[in-house]
């Protein structure tokens, strides 16, 4: 039962509420009654009553009558506007595909949500083939929900704390292309506009987003330097879109211009402006002067270049790999190379050592093995 009382500031009357916080604790909550304090009290404590019984009632209502599938829906509009458009476009895509109907089916309301309830639908969920790694999306999704409705008072505590997830017994092991195989791709691919992309991927590491987000101002060809400090990430099926910058700050970082780098990227420079001359008012201008192009100005989307590796791997005679794994591929390289793994996590731009070290000591132990091997073979001998 939510309590309050009469408080006076600036000679008006204030409606404050006892509620309580998240973890249990008194919160007082005032209210501006916008009305002088002479004259009219009896009208003040009438405005205390009925925000009182607001309050009870907006409890009650959802406690008694909503169901979790609305109001999972509430919160997803809640967050528009207060996370990025792809993060919360990551949201809708759970949401309203999957979650919403799903509780919206079984007519569950939210105060009677249960932890078994979110355990049978992460089931169903694994038996539509989805991974451990999205299972634990959608719960991601639930629990921030569930942490709203804890806080507006509409549940006791968040059932989703007491749900026990499906574990992961699959280990990733990234695919990637060795050194060798790596030269193969840039050698099939040189001279066409995926060149440019695939260097920046291979001898960078860079993302898929990161490669779209550079602009000729991430350049200093003076100083011989590439900064990498903001992504180009596509939200629905709208166009791509820039972001500001990269979400952390190990994520931002200026490199070195490694020397084929440089020289590739001071050629496309020049090609670029006299593509802009040859094609005059039909070239096509960005509002960010991308580096990754078409001859007619028109920036590269990001499909076409998850595509180029299944048109130029079979050409090199290499298997196909996703685009990311070109980032495996320069992170295998650095680590077989001999470099520490402190370096290779700055060059990657992992905010988390721990992450390098998961993709890559297992790259470095498999180099190791293959050496074990070799010197085996090299010194057996006939019994």
């Amino acid at each position: 039962m939510i309590t309050g009382s009469l408080q006076i500031k600036k000679d008006f009357y204030y409606a404050v509420l006892n509620l309580k916080d998240v973890k249990g604790n008194r919160k007082l909550k005032w209210i501006s009654t916008k009305l002088p304090v002479k004259g009219n009290k009896r009208q003040a404590e009438k405005f205390l009553r009925d925000k009182i019984n607001e309050y009870e009632n907006k409890i009650v209502d959802y406690a008694s009558n909503g169901l979790f599938a609305d109001y999972i829906l509430e919160w997803l509009n809640s967050r528009k506007g207060k996370i990025e458009l792809n993060t919360w476009d990551s949201y809708a895509s759970v949401v309203i595909s999957s979650a919403s109907p799903y509780f919206k089916d079984r007519k569950i309301k939210l105060q009677n949500l249960t932890a078994f309830d979110l355990e049978k639908y992460y089931e169903t969920l694994t038996e539509r083939g989805c991974s451990a790694n999205t299972v634990k999306h959608h719960h991601a999704n639930i629990r921030h929900c569930l942490n709203k409705a804890l806080k507006e008072k509409l549940v006791q505590y968040n059932v989703a704390l007491a749900v026990e997830l499906p574990k992961d017994d699959k280990i990733y092991v990234p695919k990637y292309y060795d050194d060798i195989q790596a030269k193969k791709l840039l050698e099939v691919a040189k001279g066409t506009i995926d060149e440019t992309y695939l260097l920046l991927a291979i001898y960078y590491g860079l993302r898929r987003s990161e490669i779209a987000g550079l602009v000729w101002e991430n350049i200093d060809f003076e100083k011989k330097l590439i900064h990498i400090g903001q992504k180009r990430v596509k939200f629905g099926k709208s166009d791509d879109y820039v972001s500001k910058k990269n979400k952390t700050k190990s994520s931002t970082a200026t490199l070195p211009l490694i020397e084929v780098v440089y020289s590739h990227l001071k050629k496309l420079r020049v090609k670029q402006k006299e593509n802009q001359l040859y094609f005059g008012n039909a070239y096509h201008i960005e509002e960010h002067d991308f580096i990754c192009r078409k001859p007619n100005g028109k920036r590269l989307k990001l499909g076409y270049m998850s595509e180029s590796i299944k048109k130029y791997a079979p050409r090199a005679g290499l298997p196909i790999i996703e685009f990311k794994n070109l980032r495996h591929s320069c992170g295998s390289m650095l680590v077989n190379a001999g470099m520490d793994i402190k370096f290779v996590q700055e060059w990657l731009r992992h905010s988390d050592i721990s992450t390098t070290s998961r993709f890559y000591v297992r790259v470095n132990m498999q180099s190791k093995l293959e050496t074990a091997s070799a010197i085996e073979k090299a010194l057996s001998v006939e019994c």
